[in-house]
C-alpha cells in the first residue's frame, strides 16, 4: 500500500497538468489522454488491492501509461516489447511502475531514438523485465541504494519473492539499466 501511495499522487498531478495544457491546443490528444488516464485509475482503484494481479492486466496498465507518455514525447521515443506466453501468470500489482517512472523522470528525450527501451519476457517459469534509458546530462546521478523508490521496491521484492529474484541496476555514464529477473512458481 505504501508503494502504491507513493506512485499515485505525483503521477496523477503531472498527468492532469499536462492534459490541461493539451485541452486548447490539441483537444483530440487531450481526450485520448483522459481515456488512458481513466483506464489507469480504474485499474488502480479496483484491481491493485489484491495481492496478485494478472500479468496481462499489468501489461495493459503499462501500455496505458506508455500511451500517456507518448503524447508528451514523440512516439518513437519509447519502445515496449512483450515476448512469451503471459496468460495465466499472476504477479504483485504495480511491480514495474517505480522503474518506469524513474526512466521517464531521468530520461533524456533528445538523445537517441528510442530513448527508453522496455522489454518484458516470459521463458518457461522465468519473468524478465528490463528498462534502459539514456540519462539527462544535467540530472544528478541516480544512486541505486538511495531514494525511497529503490529501497522500497527491493524490500517489496524480498517480501514477494524471497530468493527467487535478481535485480541489477547499472548507472553507467549516459545509460541507466534495470534488469529484474523473477523465478515464477
Amino acid at each position: 500500500a505504501l508503494l502504491r501511495s507513493q506512485i499515485n499522487p505525483r503521477f496523477l498531478l503531472n498527468t492532469l497538468t499536462y492534459i490541461r495544457s493539451l485541452i486548447e491546443r490539441l483537444p483530440d490528444k487531450a481526450i485520448y489522454s483522459i481515456e488512458n488516464l481513466s483506464e489507469i485509475m480504474s485499474y488502480m482503484l479496483y484491481e491493485t488491492s489484491s495481492e496478485k494481479v494478472s500479468l496481462d492486466n499489468e501489461i495493459n496498465y503499462i501500455n496505458n501509461y506508455i500511451n500517456l507518455q507518448k503524447v508528451r514525447y514523440y512516439p518513437d521515443y519509447i519502445s515496449f516489447e512483450v515476448s512469451g506466453d503471459t496468460s495465466g501468470i499472476l504477479i504483485p500489482p504495480l511491480l514495474f511502475m517505480p522503474f518506469l517512472e524513474n526512466a521517464f523522470k531521468y530520461g533524456e528525450c533528445s538523445h537517441v531514438t528510442p530513448g527508453i527501451i522496455i522489454s518484458l519476457g516470459i521463458k518457461g517459469n522465468k519473468l524478465s523485465f528490463e528498462v534502459m534509458n539514456y540519462v539527462k546530462e544535467y540530472a544528478e546521478k541516480v544512486n541505486d541504494e538511495e531514494g525511497f523508490s529503490v529501497r522500497s521496491i527491493k524490500r517489496y521484492l524480498d517480501l514477494q519473492y524471497g530468493n527467487n529474484y535478481s535485480l541489477n541496476i547499472n548507472n553507467e555514464g549516459s545509460k541507466y539499466l534495470i534488469e529484474l529477473n523473477v523465478k515464477l512458481s
